[in-house]
């Protein structure tokens, strides 16, 4: 999995230096936009998430520290470096209390502004993975080393082993209490993805807030909404977004869904801009049969496990090993679909199945 791109936008009212700075900066991987006013700098920080900005100080229409005033106030601001070829101690004083990141005096060299950006990016990185963690319970059952002998298990666990390191969605089917956000658990933990684990259960909320939950919205786009709020896909950016219980989603919003996968990109309910995200999509559901009936399933390529539920449940279980929430696993694994089928876009999805009878 490669590393998402540092969302840099350069506020220079010098055109020249702005595009040597934009040029500069592309060159070491990062996403740059360049504007030239404060004005068409406030107004692109505020249709565009961005993850740093660089702002210069003195600048039609609006000043850079009246921009860095305002932005701040936004849900979800960028760091903030200022920038000025004027700098005296009172100005770098008055952007560091208005929450600037830093301060660079004119001339610069490269390699600093370089350090800086990247720093700054760290600490929003860090700043979205706190806002995360407060704002979900962590569930219990977390997905910890399995050592079984059963050979069912076993097979499941190398399942997992091999499908993990893809970026492909996946499906996880099994009845409930069979070990569905385990396997989850496991295939993020497994994935080597740097992002955070975020899951949400999609049976517990309406559709018009879940679609809010997934995608976030903008500000104004529904009666109560005074601001912009990240969706769970834009949170869960450079990790693993998990959906438990997918069969409860309406078929609207299974729809939309499957288009944010084919496409990874999105509109936030309310907004126009859209929003690209790099997010693994694990989903698991009890009701398989629902999803196919909508035709949701065949679309993609499958890897499924199937077998003989009066077979399994009459299955010996040696007493040292042990399956996910006491699930019984049966044996049979295959593939049901070709491996060579592709999706018209995004990436093909697989399915694993953990189904089962409770212990």
């Amino acid at each position: 999995m490669s590393d998402s791109k540092i969302k840099v936008l350069i506020a220079e009212d010098e055109v020249q230096l702005g595009q040597i700075l934009a040029n500069f900066l592309g060159g070491r991987g990062c996403a740059v936009r360049t504007v030239v006013d404060g004005r068409a700098a406030l107004d692109a920080l505020r249709a565009e998430a961005y993850d740093v900005a660089l702002l210069d100080i003195v600048m039609p229409e609006l000043d850079g520290l009246e921009v860095l005033k305002q932005v701040r106030a936004e849900a979800d601001p960028p760091e903030v470096i200022i920038i000025t070829g004027n700098g005296t101690i009172e100005t770098a004083i008055s952007a560091m209390k208005l929450g600037a990141y830093d301060y660079m005096a004119k001339p610069y060299r490269m390699a600093e502004i370089d350090v800086l950006v990247r720093r700054a990016w760290e600490k929003r990185r860090l700043a979205r993975e706190n806002v995360l963690l407060q704002s979900q319970l962590e569930r219990a059952g977390g997905a910890g080393e399995i050592d079984t002998q059963y050979a069912p298990l076993q097979a499941v666990l190398e399942m997992i082993a091999r499908v993990a390191p893809s970026d492909s969605p996946v499906l996880i089917t099994g009845e409930s209490g069979t070990g569905k956000e385990i396997v989850a658990h496991m295939l993020h933990r497994l994935s080597g993805r740097a992002g955070p684990f975020v899951d949400v259960g999609c049976a517990a909320l309406s559709e018009g807030m879940l679609e809010s939950e997934l995608f976030g919205h903008e500000r104004g786009a529904f009666p109560g909404a005074d601001e912009r709020k990240l969706g769970l896909m834009e949170l869960a950016a450079g990790g693993t977004l998990f959906l438990d219980s997918i069969a409860e989603l309406s078929p609207k919003l299974q729809g939309k869904l499957l288009r944010a996968l084919d496409q990874l990109s999105f509109y936030r309910v309310g907004g126009t801009q859209k929003v690209e995200v790099d997010v693994r999509i694990l989903a698991a559901t009890n009701r398989p049969r629902r999803l196919r009936e909508r035709g949701l399933l065949p679309r993609r390529p499958v890897l499924s496990r199937e077998y003989d539920r009066g077979r399994a449940s009459r299955a010996a279980r040696p007493g040292g090993g042990h399956s996910p929430a006491g699930a019984a696993i049966p044996p049979a694994v295959r593939r049901s679909q070709s491996a060579g089928t592709r999706p018209r876009r995004g990436r093909s999805a697989r399915s694993v199945s953990v189904a089962g009878q409770r212990a």
